[in-house]
C-alpha cells in the first residue's frame, strides 16, 4: 500500500474499498478530494450506489455530490450533482451561485437527464478537477 493509500485509510473501509473497485486513476485522483471534504467538516456516506458527500443542513444529511460507479449507462465512475433535488431545498440566490460555480468546472455537464450536473472519473479527469469540484460544494456548505 502506499502512502497516499494509507493516508486514506481514515475515510473508513468503505471509501477505500469502493475507490479500489474504480481502478488506481480514479483512487488517486478522488482520495485527496475526500480526505478535504472530510477534513474540512464534510460527510462522506457510503451507499449502495457510491459515495455521498453530505453536509447538514435544518438537521438533515443534505447530499450534495454524488460518486457513481461505471454501470450499463456510463461505462466510467461519475461524480453527479443532484440539481433537481437540491432546486426544492435551497434557495434560488445559494443553487444559482452554485450552478455558476459548477459551469467553471472543466467538462461539467450542466445539462445531463434528470437534472444533475455531471462530470466523467476517466482518464483526462485529474485531482485538479476533484479539489475544485470539492471547493465548491465546501463553498456552499459553509454557506448554509
Amino acid at each position: 500500500m502506499s502512502n497516499e493509500e494509507s493516508r486514506g485509510n481514515h475515510l473508513g473501509p468503505a471509501i477505500p474499498a469502493f475507490l479500489e473497485r474504480l481502478g488506481s486513476h480514479a483512487r488517486l485522483a478522488l482520495t485527496p478530494a475526500l480526505r478535504t471534504w472530510q477534513e474540512s467538516g464534510g460527510i462522506l456516506k457510503a451507499a449502495a450506489r457510491g459515495v455521498a458527500l453530505q453536509t447538514r443542513w435544518d438537521d438533515r444529511p443534505l447530499t450534495l455530490v454524488w460518486l457513481y460507479g461505471p454501470n450499463s449507462t456510463h461505462p466510467e465512475p461519475r461524480l453527479e450533482v443532484p440539481l433537481s433535488t437540491l432546486a426544492r431545498r435551497l434557495p434560488d440566490d445559494l443553487l444559482n451561485k452554485f450552478r455558476d460555480d459548477l459551469s467553471t468546472v472543466r467538462r461539467m455537464d450542466l445539462s445531463a437527464t434528470g437534472g444533475s450536473a455531471t462530470v466523467a472519473v476517466d482518464d483526462a479527469f485529474t485531482n485538479t478537477d476533484a479539489a475544485r469540484i470539492v471547493a465548491i460544494a465546501l463553498d456552499l456548505a459553509h454557506r448554509l
